[in-house]
């Protein structure tokens, strides 16, 4: 094969990856913005016993790491709010599967949203400060663990996308989640329909 036509294939390749990478995120785990209650139903959404979310098990285009989502929806404004979830992650009391996790999950998520700001920290005043106390220090809110995408802060999100969290949620000291939320641009409106 020429090398002219080996060029045109790579370029060709190249285009169909950043199109694909593109049209998945600009809807998240295969919801876009917008989408109807009644179109969630349909992919088998169902409203927590409050009546506040739409949970769904698993979603349309669902990531590996996360079995179950919880969406925000208003009967104009559609989904405008996404969350999902990992399934409950067993660790130690240094938390190092939870961490390992996040780590991985951050990864896949900066190499589609690029640059995130990120918080690790323990509270000054904290008094689980051993590397063994990291779990209690997580379930205490004394230790954070979170990657934030906005585009105020110049990440690269779709029109429709106006922040992105990844956080951690730790139940027990042997036990938590990690979380992605999708703020879409229509929340406000949205928000405001649901009061």
């Amino acid at each position: 094969m020429p090398m002219t036509s080996l060029r045109l294939v790579a370029l060709l390749c190249s285009i169909l990856v950043s199109s694909t990478a593109l049209a998945q995120s600009e809807a998240p785990f295969g919801i876009p913005m917008g989408t109807s209650i009644e179109k969630l139903q349909e992919m088998g959404a169902k409203y927590n016993s409050r009546g506040t979310y739409l949970i769904l098990h698993p979603a349309a285009e669902a990531h590996s790491k996360f079995d179950s989502y919880y969406i925000q929806a208003s009967k104009n404004q559609g989904a405008c709010y996404m969350i999902g979830f990992t399934p409950d992650i067993t660790s130690d009391n240094k938390g190092t599967r939870i961490k390992e996790q996040f780590a991985s999950l951050l990864t896949d998520a900066k190499d589609v949203y690029g640059t995130s700001e990120d918080v690790n920290r323990l509270h000054n005043d904290s008094p689980y400060k051993q590397d063994t106390q990291w779990m209690l220090a997580a379930l205490k809110n004394d230790q954070w663990l979170a990657s934030h995408w906005s585009k105020d802060r110049g990440s690269n999100l779709p029109d429709n996308i106006t922040d992105i969290s990844l956080d951690i949620s730790i139940d027990s000291e042997t036990q938590g989640s990690v979380s992605e939320s999708i703020t879409y641009a229509n929340y406000d409106a949205c928000a405001a329909e649901l009061k």
